[in-house]
């Protein structure tokens, strides 16, 4: 039985002469063609049938093609393909690649879309929907960075089944792509790459915000990079982010001479890629929110303690404590100027050693637990 065989494609599309075109050709070599011209009908339909493949119109009035596609890719890594003209693709392509998405261009020629259906729904490896979910499933639930671009990693060599990877993330303060270096990485692993290729790679896959697959040391698209020195036989390095903005690269490299990029595989590392660009805007989201709670925690402790007090040092000292309470620091003082003479307090968390100087008066007062030093400037 051929692989494609009773396969279901949904096909989204306004156009009714394109509908009746593309399906009947696709009937022709043994597919199943199911047709929607409504955007949330399409979506039903997906949830009800769980198709192999979706086809969509970029945009039209009852159509959004990109909305489809990232709502398919939360639940799903089947391949979906966006139909559009050279003129209206130009706005979309990095959209469509960060949502695991692919495109056609229009004018279509059925026999090669077929061609392309065919490749698409050829059994290449064994990790289904189902794996995808749990995998997905796992990096939302992880709390650390550095763990979940380890776990991303690990996932993405699973799925790539390449002999090496490199997963690079780039930190917006020190403006480096540094590379993430997973445990399960063997600390004796050589590079497949001479030189600064393994970086070459990456870095123009993330500062052109561009996928490039290697084959045989030549890049498509070409780079100017010289990667004859790469001992693979081919490589992929894609850019991942959350919407318009770029996190990291991904690059896989495979030992073998007959390996080609699979389009499905491409695929499932995008949905992957994405969804790890989800998680760590979720981490970044929470950080500022615990940042803040604890602010406010810091202002609400203090405020109580400021309650009933009214001598200036008792007030002054009830900050440096809930400042002690909250921050890892040793000593910290406060200048307080007045118009006849001017007061330096410090608090220290032990003691310090303390140098008379011949123009100023020094008065100690202590505590059991903090010290407090008088300086008047006379």
């Amino acid at each position: 039985m051929s692989t494609v065989h009773e396969q279901l494609i949904l096909l989204i599309s306004e156009d009714l002469t394109f509908c009746t075109s593309i399906s009947s050709h696709m009937v022709r070599i043994g597919l199943k063609v199911i047709l929607s011209h409504e955007q949330n009908h399409a979506l039903d339909i997906f949830e009800k049938l769980h198709p192999c493949i979706v086809l969509t119109d970029l945009k039209s009035p009852r159509i959004d093609g990109l909305k489809i596609l990232e709502a398919i890719k939360i639940k799903s890594s089947i391949p979906v393909l966006i139909t559009a003209t050279a003129k209206e693709i130009m706005n979309f392509i990095e959209p469509i690649q960060f949502h695991g998405g692919d495109y056609i261009l229009k004018p279509i020629q059925s026999n090669l879309l077929c061609r392309r259906l065919v490749s698409l729904l050829s059994p290449s490896f064994t990790i289904n929907d189902k794996n995808i979910a749990s995998m997905i499933g796992s990096i939302h639930s992880v709390h650390d960075t550095i763990k979940l671009f380890e776990l991303a990693y690990s996932i993405c060599m699973e799925i790539s089944r390449a002999q090496f990877g490199l997963l690079h993330f780039y930190n917006k303060e020190t403006r480096i792509l540094a590379a993430v270096q997973p445990t399960d990485r063997s600390a004796t692993m050589h590079s497949v790459l001479t030189g600064n290729d393994e970086w070459a790679i990456p870095s123009w896959v993330f500062f052109n915000k561009q996928s490039i697959e290697v084959r045989l040391g030549k890049a498509s698209p070409e780079m100017e990079a010289d990667l004859y020195r790469c001992k693979a036989a081919s490589a992929l390095s894609l850019p991942f982010g959350d919407g318009g903005d770029f996190f990291g690269v991904l690059t896989v490299f495979w030992n073998e001479n007959d390996n080609k990029v699979d389009d499905i595989i491409v695929g499932k590392l995008k949905t992957v890629l994405f969804q790890t660009s989800v998680a760590y805007n979720n981490l970044v989201k929470v950080a500022i929110v615990n940042q803040k709670l604890d602010e406010l925690i810091l202002v609400s402790s203090y405020s109580e303690k400021l309650m009933g007090l009214v001598d200036k040092y008792d007030i002054i000292k009830s900050l440096f404590e809930t400042t002690f309470l909250y921050f890892p620091i040793d000593i910290i003082g406060f200048l307080v100027v007045q118009k006849r003479s001017h007061e330096f307090l410090y608090w220290s968390r032990s003691e310090i050693e303390e140098k008379k100087n011949s123009r100023k008066s020094v008065k100690k007062q202590s505590t059991v637990t903090i010290r407090q030093l008088l300086l008047i400037f006379t």
